[in-house]
């Protein structure tokens, strides 16, 4: 069954290498919102540019400058322009086993990618260890912005975190890094779905702590175009020994990335060698995760909040008028 499988995964990757691009293509088109490479970013500038001669030339200087030229607070309200995204994870080597995919899209992308890690996986009392393991990967990945946390939370299979504080965490860190919600910098945040990949605890209160975060500052996520992403949980026969299954599902949802690079993958996990057992060792080769993330974008009811304000101004002005009477 292994030996088929791995058969049909590289089969389907050069099937998958001619429709990449088409693919690709369409992923970035929805993703838009995410990440604009600096390449694109440069390129928009130089036919402004070329724009703002030609409009000098012509004689509707003024209004034309007007509808080209943008200031620097409106560049940075600008979804397009933004491209900073913070992808929440528990332990140390989670994004090797887990957002490979993901993290191989972004960089493609340029974009300036922040890893908030809740925990130092210290399970076992090698947290000092992991975090340097840890470190050595955010190098060889060339990953500047990244924090573990140490002592705020407990790596444990039977412990659920505060979503309140893993909420409060990823606030700190944001405002730490001068990528806040008001800044209008920050394009997404990307973590686990409600069941954590394999139901860990740990990986659910990172979706708990993301999704209340964005449900205490709605406002903001939605004026500031943030958006948030979840990491599909495979149905363990799919994740192990039905990975072609996982390709077919990629064509018909509309965020997910593919990267067919376990030796990659390999060697990055190579680095987390505290972990690195016979077990994980197989785990690379054989979980979909190495090879496809399918992610769930998070929908925001825009007009939840102003229905909420409605209702308790109505109740105000009903109390008020109830007094009176």
């Amino acid at each position: 069954i292994i030996i088929s499988n791995f058969a049909l995964i590289f089969l389907l990757k050069f099937f998958i290498s001619k429709r990449s691009k088409a693919r690709l293509f369409k992923k970035e088109t929805n993703l838009k919102s995410i990440v604009l490479t600096n390449e694109n970013i440069s390129s928009n500038n130089k036919e402004k540019e070329k724009q703002d001669k030609i409009d000098t030339n012509s004689t509707n200087i003024s209004s034309n400058q007007q509808s080209t030229d943008l200031t620097k607070e409106e560049s940075l309200q600008d979804p397009d322009l933004r491209k900073h995204v913070l992808i929440v994870i528990a332990h140390p080597d989670d994004e090797v086993m887990f957002f490979y995919p993901t993290l191989m899209f972004l960089k493609q992308t340029d974009a300036i990618i922040h890893i908030l890690c809740l925990t130092n996986g210290d399970f076992y009392g090698l947290g000092k260890i992991r975090q340097q393991e840890f470190t050595q990967v955010m190098r060889e990945l060339d990953i500047s912005h990244y924090k573990v946390l140490t002592g705020k939370f407990q790596d444990d299979m039977k412990v659920l975190y505060n979503k309140k504080e893993v909420s409060s965490v990823i606030e700190e860190y944001l405002e730490e890094k001068g990528i806040g919600l008001d800044s209008g910098l920050l394009s997404c945040l990307i973590t686990f779905d409600d069941d954590g990949v394999t139901k860990h605890p740990n990986h659910v209160s990172c979706c708990e702590g993301v999704i209340d975060f964005l449900k205490s500052n709605k406002k903001k996520a939605i004026s500031k175009k943030t958006q948030a992403y979840l990491l599909d949980t495979y149905n363990p026969i799919v994740h192990y020994l039905c990975q072609w299954l996982l390709v077919v599902i990629y064509y018909y949802v509309p965020y997910g990335f593919s990267c067919f690079k376990p030796r990659n993958v390999f060697k990055l996990m190579s680095l987390h060698s505290s972990q690195f057992n016979l077990w994980r060792k197989i785990h690379i080769f054989l979980s979909g995760y190495s090879y496809i993330n399918n992610l769930t974008k998070i929908e925001f009811d825009e007009n939840s909040a102003d229905r909420t304000q409605e209702s308790k101004q109505s109740e105000g002005t009903e109390t008020v008028s109830s007094e009176k009477d």
